[in-house]
């Protein structure tokens, strides 16, 4: 869905991807692991390794996010902060996630499954949702629907 939305030859989904397979690899890179990055696949030495796709992105709650926001009444200033600060907490957040994954592929493989599974929900949608509730609740003294009072005289 996304590689036509954002461009017909998938450059900007690889580039993503490739941006988020670096930041792991520079993230695991401090660890005593012994790490490997070729191109948007990132492994610890005797793994397989992990492939950081489309759906690793993080566009899809980058989105999900955004739309909250921007539904929710407020000052476009605040606005603009809230998204770009929000969107870098969410990236930040899917760098560690698949921090834990290649961390995973390398030492518990039989739970990669699992983890890949569930990483999102416990990842994204809490971000997601305690961000949203912020912003509603700094946004909360603005009356979403004016309708004044008007005299039957």
């Amino acid at each position: 869905m996304f590689e036509y939305t954002l461009l017909p030859d998938g450059l900007v989904i690889y580039n993503i991807c490739f941006f988020l397979a670096s930041a792991t690899y520079l993230i695991l890179s401090l660890t005593p692991f012994d790490v490997i990055n070729i191109g948007n696949i990132v492994a610890i030495s005797g793994s397989s390794g992990v492939e950081i796709i489309q759906t690793c992105s993080g566009l899809a709650p980058i989105g999900l996010y955004s739309c909250f926001v921007i539904s929710y009444p407020g000052t476009n200033k605040k606005r603009i902060l809230f998204l770009i600060s929000g969107i870098l907490a969410i990236i930040l957040f899917n760098i560690v996630r698949l921090c834990l994954l290649v961390i995973t592929e390398a030492f518990w493989n039989i739970h990669w499954d699992n983890v890949h599974s569930f990483s999102s929900y416990i990842f994204f949608y809490p971000l997601i949702f305690g961000l949203w509730y912020h912003w509603t609740k700094i946004n909360d003294h603005q009356n979403i629907v004016s309708i004044q009072e008007r005299s039957v005289v």
